[in-house]
């Protein structure tokens, strides 16, 4: 991953760390992220994937960080930080 991905997954897990973890909260959280940074979602949401699931396909990303829950979800983002 790029160090500007890398920068992101970051934020984005600043972001995932203080929602509310359902499935309506995780798609307004990482929308407005895409927004503020005017980023497309694949842009957002495939680091996020490779990161949790270590492949590029997953269900639909809010589904994926749902089953994992908030706790897997965030090691395995830092994991994936640390590692690079």
């Amino acid at each position: 991953m790029t160090p500007v991905v890398m920068c992101s997954l970051v934020l984005l897990k600043s972001v995932l760390a203080g929602v509310d973890w359902d499935s309506d909260s995780l798609a307004k959280a990482i929308d407005e992220y895409c927004s503020a940074k005017e980023l497309g979602m694949g842009k957002v949401a495939q680091p996020i994937r490779v990161a949790v699931t270590g492949t590029t396909i997953s269900p639909l990303i809010y589904d994926t960080l749902l089953i994992l829950g908030r706790e897997r979800t965030i090691a395995r983002i830092e994991r994936c930080l640390s590692s690079r």
